[in-house]
């Protein structure tokens, strides 16, 4: 008797998506907008003279880090002691998860004329057990810092930097490379022809 693989393989496959769906936890959301980097004379007494503001979940909820800008520079002078924020001087494409790469401290780090992006992460006591990880477009003019775009992924493993995706879950993952396998062994065998007489 042969069994055809296609008749296993395909409800095992929809089974296992079925079961990934269900299992999923609340949506994640990704929004622009919701990060400000702007000058800000109000913090001079700091040392700082732009503010980077998050909104930290979806409730109105925000925290900010104060930054010293010079025209090629940029560091950390301080961030608000609630949740807090930790930002990063990242490249557009890459995945970030706020573990990467190091964050910009006391130290200065150099920045370039022209596009620059900064990632950012944070929490909020509002939407506990979740992280907020966003990105910021600025354009560095050397005199000045000018926003571009933004956006925040919340409830989600991480944010490719300028765009709108988040980072998927490793179950995605592991789910998209369960079914590439089964979909390679469904596909048709050859079967050698007998020789004919």
């Amino acid at each position: 008797m042969k069994v055809h693989t296609s008749r296993v393989l395909v409800p095992a496959l929809a089974s296992l998506i079925a079961t990934f769906a269900l299992a999923r936890p609340a949506a994640a959301t990704v929004i622009s907008g919701k990060i400000t980097v702007a000058a800000a004379d109000n913090v001079a007494s700091l040392g700082s003279n732009y503010q980077g503001t998050i909104t930290q979940s979806l409730q109105p909820d925000t925290t900010s880090g104060f930054f010293n800008y010079t025209g090629t520079t940029l560091k950390t002078v301080s961030s608000e002691l609630d949740e807090g924020s930790n930002w990063f001087l990242t490249q557009p494409g890459q995945s970030f998860t706020g573990t990467q790469p190091a964050p910009i401290l006391s130290s200065p780090v150099s920045i370039p004329l022209g596009d620059v992006y900064l990632a950012v992460s944070t929490y909020s006591h509002l939407d506990p057990g979740y992280t907020a990880y966003g990105w910021v477009h600025l354009q560095n003019t050397g005199t000045s810092l000018i926003q571009l775009d933004s956006a925040v992924a919340y409830r989600e493993q991480g944010i490719v930097v300028g765009s709108a995706a988040a980072v998927p879950e490793p179950t995605s993952l592991a789910l998209l490379g369960t079914a590439t396998t089964l979909l390679l062994l469904r596909r048709p065998r050859r079967q050698p022809h007998a020789a004919r007489c």
